[in-house]
Parts: structure tokens; sequence; C-alpha cells
């Protein structure tokens, strides 16, 4: 065969689509309007069209696998990233569903897992602290409202350090709250005034890592807060309650706008800090004492960056109505979870959504997973996860997920359902070693 042929077939299975398009406008376009100056208003004959259509999908499917934009599960290769299934990555050991008969749990903020199996709730709107074994089973309130020692007004992060104490940060207190592994309360302390209230929170090595932004450089009327253009969004503390070092700044550029699009989540592993911006696709590393030390990952084709053109300034951004900052908040991707298990760091992104009202509906999110390695190789893009809200991983590994939640109305009770599972590395060796 010539060169020109062997050119030919080459870009016909590599590239197809010109050519095809080609020969469609020739056979099909040509012979439609021969029909029509021949008087005929009708198409080609469906029987000899129908094998080429047949064959045509046949191809294209053929070139498409070639090309690598079909992947096939049994397929070893890096196609496999993004082919996996949530149920291929993530195997279910249980479904938890709480018991809302004893006791009503008005919402689900954050959620830690004892060594005991126990579910450990801060319920914002219903300003408690709950209790629930490891089947859903009401156990207690830990913290109830009230300004006293032990009790809360707006519970949200919690986190249990090496010796299985628990801590809460108290959004309207200020105030952290810590329990012992028997969830009596032992002592508290008030943090600096000038740190956003906590909505994240990690204890590692006597330290609590705290995510709120250092918002504050000036008051000059009562009540108007003048933000610092790169607010810092990680506070440390000693386990005693005194104030360390704040560090972090944000990267994004989005400091001080509507919906605190400068949050950040992060996890402590060993002598690292992990931490992302909420709307920036990038993983920071820095050391316990706040030291930057690498970073790494880049947004997927997935994630919906913010438009610079859509971000409202400082001032604009305290005009807006309701229903135009939901429609903000939908308009792009945002990372709400970052976990690190064992060698691998985990990411949920909430995917963009239209607003439903002016209300959070539950069922209505859909949700991503990416998985990197901790050296910052990429393994996992773009695990759909659906609705699936990832909570919390325990001590043993075990991931939780809040598979459903209806807080119930006059017509039908509440209904909280956790789902258990175990993250499957086996499948991530397999990926990993074909990345190489």
């Amino acid at each position: 065969m010539s060169k020109n042929g062997i050119f030919f077939i080459k870009n016909l299975v590599l590239n197809p689509y010109p050519l095809i398009w080609d020969y469609l406008k020739f056979v099909w376009f040509n012979q439609v309007e021969v029909n029509i100056m021949k008087g005929y208003n009708n198409l080609p004959n469906a029987k000899k069209i129908f094998p080429f259509i047949v064959f045509l999908l046949l191809f294209l499917t053929f070139a498409a696998v070639l090309n690598g934009k079909i992947s096939t599960r049994h397929k070893k290769s890096k196609l496999l990233r993004s082919s996996v299934l949530f149920s291929d990555l993530f195997q279910e050991i249980q479904e938890i569903n709480l018991d809302y008969e004893k006791h009503i749990v008005y919402s689900i903020f954050d959620t830690r897992v004892d060594k005991t199996g126990c579910f450990i709730i801060t319920d914002f709107a219903g300003k408690q602290v709950v209790i629930f074994d490891e089947n859903g089973k009401f156990l207690k309130v830990m913290a109830k409202e009230g300004r006293g020692p032990g009790e809360v007004m707006l519970p949200v992060a919690i986190d249990i350090d090496e010796k299985d104490n628990i801590y809460i940060s108290d959004h309207a207190l200020r105030r952290i709250s810590i329990f012992n592994p028997e969830y009596k309360f032992r002592d508290s302390f008030i943090f600096t005034g000038s740190h956003c209230q906590p909505h994240w929170m990690k204890v590692h090595s006597g330290y609590i890592f705290m995510a709120g932004a250092n918002e504050v450089s000036a008051n000059p009327k009562p009540g108007e807060y003048i933000w610092r253009k790169r607010p810092l969004l990680l506070n440390k503390y000693d386990v005693s309650g005194n104030f360390i070092r704040s560090f972090f700044p944000v990267y994004s550029g989005y400091a001080g706008t509507v919906l605190a699009s400068d949050e950040c989540y992060f996890d402590v592993y060993k002598d690292s800090i992990y931490a992302v911006e909420k709307s920036l696709y990038k993983i920071y590393v820095f050391d316990l004492e706040g030291k930057l030390c690498r970073t790494f990952g880049n947004p997927p084709k997935y994630f919906k960056q913010i438009s610079k053109r859509k971000v409202p300034s400082i001032k604009k951004s305290r005009t807006l109505s309701r229903k135009q900052r939901m429609e903000f908040d939908g308009s792009f991707s945002k990372i709400l979870k970052l976990f690190v298990l064992e060698d691998y760091l985990i990411l949920e992104t909430l995917m963009p959504t239209k607003s439903v009202g002016l209300e959070w509906e539950f069922g209505r999110q859909v949700y991503k997973i990416d998985i990197f390695k901790l050296d910052g190789t990429f393994l996992i893009s773009n695990v759909n996860v659906g609705p699936y809200w990832l909570k919390c991983i325990d001590s043993e590994g075990d991931i939780y997920f809040l598979k459903e939640l209806d807080y119930g109305d006059d017509t039908h009770p509440p209904k909280y359902v956790f789902g258990k599972y175990r993250l499957n590395t086996k499948l991530l060796q397999q990926i990993e070693g074909n990345s190489k």
C-alpha cells in the first residue's frame, strides 16, 4: 500500500468525523436534492440507508475506543481513571437509619464517629449535640442549648483527638467546648475575637487547627467589618486555648465576597496539613508550623470555577438579595470536603446547581470525588456519588456518607440515613500501577 493510502486510513481511524461528514453530505443531501429536483418531496429509501447507519455507529465506537474517548471497565489502562463507578470505589458495609422517634435532630452540620462506633452530631438548627450508637439508636444529648459550661448555642465543627476527647466549636459563643470519651464536659475556652467562627476543625498532636478567616483589620463603625485583602484561613491553638499563629493566605482573590468564598477545608496527617480553598482547586501542603511546603492539583474539566465577571465586590455583596446570593452560590463548583486516608487524599466537590426556590434541598445536589496520592499523583477524577454527602472517616478507616436527609413535616416523619463504606484500596493500587 502506498504512503498516501496508509496516511488516509490512519486519519480515518484517528479522526473519522470530517471524512464521514463529507460522505454524508455527498450521499444523503445530494440524494435529497436530486429527489426534490425530480419533484419528489421524500428522503432516500430507509432500507438503503439503514445498513450504512449501523456500520457508521460501529465504526465510530471502534474509533472512539482507540482514541480513549470510551473506556471499558475491564481495560487495564489509564482510561480506568474516568470510568470508575461509586460502587467500584466504595464498598458498602452497613446502612444506618438514625432513630428519630425518641429524639428529633433538626439539622446535621458535622459528624464524627468515635472508637465505639457512636455518631456524634452537631445539630446547628436544634442547638444541641446528640449521640447515636453504631446502629442508629438514640443514646443521649451531649450538649443542650444554653450558654453555661457544656452547653451550646450554635454548634458547628467537631473533632476527636488521639485520647478520644471530643471538641465542639460554637458559632454563637465563639467557644471551644471539650468533652471526655464518656461524653462528660471537661473544659472550654474562647478563641480570638478577630477570627471567624470555625466551620471545620482538626485536633492533632496537642494542637487545634481551625478553619476560620482572620477577618477583621479595622472596625470603623459599629457592625461594619473591613476585610483584609488576603485573610489567613487557618488558625492554630494549643489544647489549652492559647493562640499560636494564623497561616494559609487566601490565594483565590475572592476574600470577603458573598457566601464566604474564602472558606477552606483541610486534614492533618502525620507532620503535614493538606488544605484547599472552597472555590480554588489546588491543594496546599503545610508543615505543622504553618510553613508552605508544596502545592499540587489542577482543576479537572468538570470543575466549574468562579467567573471573575460575576464575583461581586465586598460592598455590592452586602446589598444582594437572598435569591441573588443563592443564584451566585449555584453558579460554580465548590470543594466541600478534604480527607486523608492512609496514603490517599479524597476531595468531594459540589457541582453547580440551579437555585431551587430559596431553600437548600437535599437530594438535588450532585457530588463528585477525586483521589490523589499524597505525593500529588493524580489517580481518579469525576467519580459521581450523586447526592451522597461525605461526612467523616473513623479511626478504623471506614467512610461515612449521608445518603438520605429528610427533616420531615406534618405529613411524614424525619429520616436520616448514613452509609458506612470501605475504600477499595486494591483498585487504587491497580490504577496506580497502570499510571506508571
